[in-house]
């Protein structure tokens, strides 16, 4: 009983493929206007913001059980996802 290898060589292919494409480019962001709803929200995301709190704010936190200090801020931490430090 013997063994039978079958190989199939698909670098000459692969190194066509990595030819062709050497030619494009890709862009990666978000993109829209510069007041639009999404943009704001990737640079929220991207750069973090601090949220003044209003009373009304207030009153809607102490509502569901989570009562703020009188000088307490929001922040919203940056969610990376764009950021060239993890490419």
């Amino acid at each position: 009983m013997g063994v039978r290898i079958k190989d199939n060589n698909n670098v000459p292919q692969i190194l066509r493929v990595i030819k062709e494409l050497s030619s494009k480019r890709v862009e990666v962001g978000v993109f829209g206007d510069d007041d639009s709803h999404l943009l704001m929200i990737a640079r929220v995301h991207e750069y973090g913001t601090n949220i003044e709190v209003t009373d009304k704010m207030r009153g809607w936190f102490a509502y569901q059980g989570y009562p703020l200090k009188e000088r307490d801020n929001r922040n919203q931490y940056t969610r990376t996802f764009l950021c060239s430090k993890y490419i």
